[in-house]
């Protein structure tokens, strides 16, 4: 291995690392998954520089952090990944803390750039999740139904009207007859009873037939003697 560059090493270091089985114990409660810390994957990956002659550098600067993996038998030897370097702004902690925690997230980032280390995507397990709320139950109210028609329609009480007038009855004694003041409040149940009460009551005029009687003085109107 003494003789092979850098990017032989960090490849073979890589295979050593993935081959090994590294426990995810970060776990976001908000969008339940779990995701790998440095503290999980870490000790893999410095017993394979180890064993593999590398050595990672990691830099700071004021927006760009870079990881140095660089070859202990050739120090200019090296292979640099580079991230920008984000801000936080976690609740209840002091700049020192935010900085922390900043250097950490970015010190993890380089890691798994450098050797490949993959898992879930966090941001589909984020996006389009919205916050659970607790909503007040809604009571369903039944919807208003329109009321029925149970009266009879114009075009029976005209009816009802013309029979009134043919049969010569005042159209107050149907009215106290069935309880009404006015045509329209008749129920549609009501029409045959009031058919019957018209039918009952309808005054039939007489028809007087006009016969004609034959003149008895006049002669012509007798039939001639046999």
């Amino acid at each position: 291995m003494t003789t092979a560059n850098v990017f032989k090493r960090l490849q073979t270091a890589k295979v050593a690392v993935q081959s090994v089985k590294i426990k995810e114990s970060g776990c976001n409660s908000f969008a339940k998954y779990t995701y790998l810390e440095l503290g999980d994957f870490m000790p893999p990956i410095n017993t394979a520089c180890e064993a593999n002659g590398l050595c990672g550098v990691i830099d700071f600067g004021s927006e760009i952090a870079t990881l140095s993996i660089v070859n202990t038998d050739t120090p200019d030897d090296r292979i640099v990944f580079s991230c920008p370097v984000s801000t936080a702004d976690l609740k209840g902690c002091h700049p020192i803390q935010n900085l922390g925690a900043i250097q950490s997230y970015t010190r993890r980032y380089l890691w798994m750039m450098a050797f490949d280390i993959t898992e879930h995507d966090a941001l589909d397990a984020t996006t389009g999740r919205d916050p659970i709320i607790n909503k007040p139950k809604v009571t369903p109210i039944n919807p208003i139904k329109p009321p029925l028609i149970d009266t009879i329609n114009k075009a029976d009480g005209i009816e009802i009207n013309d029979l009134l007038k043919a049969g010569s009855i005042p159209v107050v004694d149907l009215f106290e007859a069935f309880a009404i003041t006015r045509l329209g409040e008749l129920k549609i149940a009501q029409y045959d009873d009031v058919m019957d009460w018209i039918s009952g009551r309808a005054i039939i005029p007489e028809v007087v037939t006009e016969v004609i009687l034959p003149n008895m003085d006049d002669d012509d109107s007798w039939p001639e003697a046999a």
